[in-house]
Formats: C-alpha cells, structure tokens, sequence
C-alpha cells in the first residue's frame, strides 16, 4: 500500500515538474509577446501625440483664417485684406517694372 503511494505520489511530481516545465517555457513566449505589443503600443502613443499637436496647431490656424487673421510670409500676423492689398501692390510693381523693361 504504502509503495502504491509513493509511486502515484512519485508520478505526480514528475507530471507537476514536467507541467511546470511547459508553463516556464509559455511565459517567456508571452513575455516576449507583450515586450513586442508594449513597443507597439508606446510607438502608437508616441505618434498619437503628435498627430495631437499638428491637429492643435491646425485647429488654431483654421480659427484664425475664420477670425480673418493668418500669417503673412515672416510669420507675422496679417489680415487677409491686408495681405490682399500687399499682393495687388506687388503685382503692380512687378507690372510697372515689365513695363519699363520692355520700354528701355
């Protein structure tokens, strides 16, 4: 009876160790799994939080092209008429100087 026991009991903990085994072996799969995943994941953070900022600034832009505000060519804030009237001045001045171009 009692070698009965200690038989099963000694299979038992070669099932247990062998079972531990295989566990030990599927952890470190799945750890790397997750170290993958995990870089994934902090990569899709990373660029979330700039596609945030450009979402942000364009935001900020589109509200002041509405307002009538943008910027002109410096950085500078400039009226949409403002630049208007800065282009039709340009414009002339390059049509002036073809002309006197052409003249001389």
């Amino acid at each position: 009876m009692k070698k009965q026991n200690l038989k099963e009991e000694t299979k038992k903990r070669k099932e247990l160790v062998t079972s531990m085994e295989e566990d030990k072996k599927m952890l470190v799969v799945k750890e790397a799994e997750v170290s993958k995943v995990a870089e994934k994941l902090s990569a899709l953070q990373e660029e979330g939080q700039k596609d945030s900022a450009a979402l942000e600034a364009a935001q900020c832009h589109f509200k002041a092209v509405s307002a009538g505000l943008s910027t002109n060519e410096d950085g500078e804030e400039a009226t949409l008429a403002g630049q208007m009237m800065t282009c039709k001045n340009d414009m002339s001045k390059a049509d002036t100087e073809a002309k006197q171009v052409t003249m001389d």
